[in-house]
Order: structure tokens, then sequence, then C-alpha cells
């Protein structure tokens, strides 16, 4: 029964295609009598809602909708048999829905929708929350200024929705040189260069390519120094723990 009416914008409402295939009319003169309404009574638009739909070609066309009034008003002078069977069948579906909406089992869409999307919302919200008091909670515990800074941007971010907000400063992570590695185990900058050369380890997880200017040149020098991240390789590779020098 409630197949003949939906519910859009908190209202009750049938489209006037349906009324038009269920009461054997051409929508083009059911179309034509709902405009005929509104141009003749001014009140009457608070009972018809415009609308569109496409047909099988894909082509948009105007229809409208109505509420229980609008309904009431537009088939008045329809006649006939099975006009007032539809009639009858028409009050009931709308009796019945309201009757629905009542009693809370039908909540109108128009206002679902809405109570859905500010419950997604606010649970969106507090996820951000949680997640940006978490970065908090870590940068309080941390007493290098660079990585504190770095936790309070992304907390910053999570509130954002994802958004940077402060620019990341980018952690200048210690370095070595070969002689400082290579006084660690004992052997010279050379040797340390030719392991790590044999062994690939010059590459972004253990180190990096800098470059400066000659005593002697104008001409700048690359110069490969390693982070703490390749002393254990080290380690492993001459079978000792490296010294603190």
């Amino acid at each position: 029964m409630n197949e003949l009416v939906k519910v859009t914008d908190g209202q009750v409402v049938v489209s006037s295609r349906q009324i038009a295939e269920n009461f054997g009319k051409h929508h083009k003169d059911v179309l034509d009598g709902i405009r005929g309404i509104l141009n003749s009574a001014e009140k009457s638009a608070q009972w018809f809602m415009t609308d569109t739909y496409k047909d099988a070609s894909g082509k948009s066309n105007p229809e409208y909708l109505m509420n229980r009034d609008g309904f009431s008003l537009l088939v008045m002078g329809f006649t006939g048999k099975k006009a007032l069977e539809w009639k009858i069948k028409y009050i009931e579906a709308f009796n019945a829905m309201e009757s629905e909406i009542k009693q809370g089992k039908a909540l109108p869409k128009g206002k679902d929708e809405t109570i859905k999307a500010k419950r997604v919302n606010v649970m969106e919200t507090n996820a951000r929350v949680r997640e940006s008091n978490q970065y908090l909670k870590i940068a309080a515990q941390i007493d290098i200024p660079e990585y504190r800074y770095i936790l309070q941007a992304k907390s910053a971010e999570a509130l954002n929705g994802g958004v940077p907000v402060l620019p990341l400063q980018e952690v200048e992570k210690k370095t070595y040189s070969a002689g400082e590695i290579g006084r660690m185990f004992g052997v010279s900058a050379n040797k340390i260069g030719k392991l790590a050369n044999a062994h690939k380890l010059k590459k972004p997880e253990y180190g990096k390519l800098f470059y400066s200017k000659s005593e002697h040149s104008v001409k700048e020098v690359e110069t490969w120094r390693y982070y703490d991240s390749v002393i254990p390789v080290f380690s492993g590779i001459f079978g000792r723990e490296a010294v603190a020098v």
C-alpha cells in the first residue's frame, strides 16, 4: 500500500507521474492540471513541489510531488468507478504512512538523512579530537624540540581533517664521517668507504650525500655521511661492537 506514497522533506507525497499512471491520464494533462491549480490559488504552492525524473533515454523531464492536500485538490474532478477506487487506495496509503511516522516506524526521509549526517559528523569530529589528543600526549613526553614540533603539527592536522596546518620541519639526523665510523671499529676511513661500497650501504636509510667546497678549489666536493642506523651493520661486518669515540 505504502508503495503509492513516499516521504520527502518530512512530508508524505505522491508524484504526478504515478497519479497519471494510476488514474489513466496523460502525464502532460496532469501537469497542466497542477499548473492550473497553482495559477489559480496562490496558497496551493505549499502543497506541490517541483521535481524532475529521467526517462528511458536519460532525458530529464519535469514532474510534481504533492502532499495529501495537493493530491485531494488535483483528483477532486476525477470521476468514474476506477478513479474512485484509486482515490480510496491513496487515502488509505496516506493514512498508513502518516500513522507510521507518528509511531516512529517511518522517519521522514529528509529528516532521517539529516540526522544520519549529523551523527556521522559528530563521530568524525570525535575521532579527530581523539587522534589530535594522542599526538599532544606523546609530544608532552618528548624533550627533543624538533620531534615535539612534528607531533604538534600532526595534532593540528588531525583536527583539520588530515589537511596540514603547520609546515613540518625536517629533523636533521645525526651523521658521521667515514673517519668517525672507522675510529669506532679501529679501521681507516678508506676501509669504511670500500666496505660501504661493497655492501651497498650508501643509500638513504644509512646516510646522506653532502656537498661542500674544497679548501683548495671552488668546486663542490661530494661527501657521504653515515646515520646511526649503519653502525649495527658495520658491527655485523666486523664481528664486534662499535667503540664510542
